[in-house]
């Protein structure tokens, strides 16, 4: 029963996918926490933002976008270890020209690329970006070496949770509203997640949210799940959800998708 609908759910995402031009779309960061985006030059020469949520120990995709744009990098994550790795790499005193990235998710600090100008754009935000500011319960990993937590209980996280302080999208919007005027309608903004299951509220969220993303770069963590006709019935609803916020389906690498806001002429 399982393989006819794993085909199925394969099937309808590529049914759904409309792929941009080879030369549009770029592969930034390490083989295991690299995104593909789509690079415009107009939108990367703007002071826009990148909103990048879920970085545990590997902000390759991060760091190589800053390297060669404008944008202005919001890091968020809420657990200690993430928290700890930004530091570590803000505080480094290395200047390296090219990165050297390993192949699995705990970068060291000395494989990135670094100079003062990519760390002086870089934020990080010790938060869970969630749908309020109320705090989010999260579920940490069975292996203790893994960094991420969850938003679900499921046979790769321990049985108890804990909660953590969260931040939607507007607020983040709004603080940085306050402090520059990042996000005029002409300015780019980026939405990374790869957030362990709330994503999908994340998105169905997009609705209320003040600036919209222009592109969004987001791991779909409920294919992951053990029914296949539960993964099924999420990817359709996912993929509603997108179509009704306008927004197309462009690239597609295992679990990791691209969208692209179809109002944008330049997209």
């Amino acid at each position: 029963m399982r393989r006819l609908p794993d085909w199925l759910s394969t099937k309808i995402l590529g049914h759904s996918l409309k792929e941009e031009s080879g030369d549009r779309l770029i592969r930034y960061g390490s083989s295991y926490g690299g995104w593909t985006i789509c690079r415009c030059a107009k939108h990367f020469s703007d002071e826009g933002i990148l909103i990048s949520a879920g970085i545990g120990e590997d902000i390759s995709f991060d760091v190589d976008l800053l390297r060669t744009s404008n944008l202005l990098a919001i890091l968020i994550d809420p657990t200690d270890r993430a928290e700890n790795h930004v530091k570590a790499y803000l505080s480094s005193s290395e200047q390296l020209a090219e990165p050297t990235y390993t192949n699995d998710g705990n970068q060291l600090i000395s494989n990135y690329f670094s100079n003062d100008n990519v760390k002086q754009r870089v934020n990080l935000i010790k938060k869970a970006l969630w749908i309020g500011n109320d705090g989010v319960n999260l579920y940490p990993p069975q292996n203790d070496t893994h960094v991420s937590y969850r938003l679900a209980r499921n046979r790769e996280s321990k049985n108890h949770s804990s909660k953590f302080p969260s931040i939607d999208l507007n607020t983040i919007i709004a603080q940085k509203k306050s402090e520059r005027d990042y996000f005029y309608e002409t300015n780019f903004f980026i939405l990374k997640m790869d957030i362990e299951g709330s994503e999908f509220s994340v998105l169905k969220n997009l609705k209320k949210t003040s600036t919209r993303p222009r592109q969004i770069l987001v791991e779909l963590d409920f294919m992951r799940e053990r029914s296949p006709i539960l993964k099924i019935f999420k990817l359709f609803a996912f993929l509603k959800v997108m179509k009704k916020c306008d927004y197309r389906l462009s690239k597609i690498e295992k679990l990791n998708c691209l969208f692209l806001d179809t109002r944008d002429s330049t997209l």
